[in-house]
């Protein structure tokens, strides 16, 4: 697990499956992963005319996917992310499922953290099913800004105080 750390770019693991994985809730999936890597942020969008055929490790149908780290919210609370995905997609912050979302013509589902706080851990779970689209995939996991906007949720951390 990459812990956050102010220090160096703040990441997640990133943990590829080429295979539909079920179950494990809030745990990483303890099973050996086809390729892992280090994730800045989780803001993808995939669209197979434009950026070509995808590594054979990167969202497969059928395939899992996790990411898991932690992620710095403050001591305020009141953190709010944003699930947008074309693929069923569970995160889980702190241990709880926050956010269930994701499937073909899903929309964005906004969701407050109103009483977590500190650096604490947070894991996504995404699963492309056989019949997913073939052209299309998408997972953005964001965070609201002070300013209003979105940002990857890697990249997430309230201001220095």
């Amino acid at each position: 697990e990459h812990l956050f750390d102010r220090s160096a770019a703040p990441a997640l693991l990133g943990r590829y499956f080429a295979n539909a994985v079920e179950g494990a809730g809030a745990a990483p999936l303890a099973l050996p992963a086809q390729h892992e890597r280090l994730e800045g942020a989780l803001a993808f969008e995939w669209r197979l005319y434009d950026d070509g055929e995808m590594p054979g490790w990167f969202a497969a149908r059928p395939s899992t996917m996790e990411w898991h780290g932690t992620v710095d919210l403050g001591a305020d609370g009141g953190a709010v992310l944003r699930l947008d995905a074309s693929s069923p997609t569970e995160v889980y912050v702190a241990g709880q499922l926050v956010v269930a979302a994701g499937g073909a013509n899903a929309t964005p589902v906004d969701r407050m953290l109103a009483e977590v706080t500190g650096v604490v851990p947070i894991l996504v779970r995404t699963r492309r099913p056989a019949d997913d689209n073939v052209e299309y995939w998408k997972l953005r996991l964001l965070w609201r800004t002070d300013g209003g906007g979105w940002t990857a949720v890697g990249a997430y951390a309230p201001p220095l105080t």
